[in-house]
């Protein structure tokens, strides 16, 4: 037996709905994007800056493979980019893998020591490696920037 919707249920339905909506245009928004970007890689095949616009596109959609290939392709022609290893560090991250983040965001904080989304990378790259205290140590720290930038 069903039982009647009651606005509570429709509401609920129809708010599902729109997420599911957001959700797939969100992910043609990607796929335009990385085609964007990818017109521009032919026109300059050579900019590190590109790769790592596209191997971040590739990384939200969840395309790995192709995220790594773009972030080793923007290394090699820049190699002072250090946002590369930011983008590195998320990528592991997000592929449930701390233990490879690790090395790839403490590079990037030698390097920028401040950066607030560095240090959160960091903290979640500890708590998920079940590195408690450096978790906490790294959130603290997080914070810590934070708060001197206000």
């Amino acid at each position: 037996m069903s039982r009647p919707l009651s606005f509570e249920r429709l509401l609920c339905a129809a708010i599902l709905g729109l997420a599911w909506t957001g959700a797939a245009s969100a992910h043609q928004d990607l796929e335009d994007q990385i085609v964007a970007v990818t017109k521009e890689l032919k026109a300059t095949p050579d900019d590190a800056i590109l790769y790592a616009r596209r191997a971040d596109l590739h990384r939200r959609h969840k395309e790995w493979e192709k995220a790594l290939a773009d972030y080793t392709a923007a290394a090699k022609l820049g190699p002072s980019l250090d946002g590369v290893q930011l983008g590195r560090a998320q990528l592991e991250l997000d592929r449930d893998r701390p233990a490879e983040a690790l090395p790839f965001i403490q590079t990037f904080l030698d390097a920028n020591p401040e950066h607030g989304s560095g240090r959160l990378i960091e903290a979640r790259a500890f708590a998920k490696a079940g590195k408690l205290e450096e978790a906490i140590a790294a959130f603290r720290a997080c914070v810590a920037g934070e708060r001197g930038h206000h």
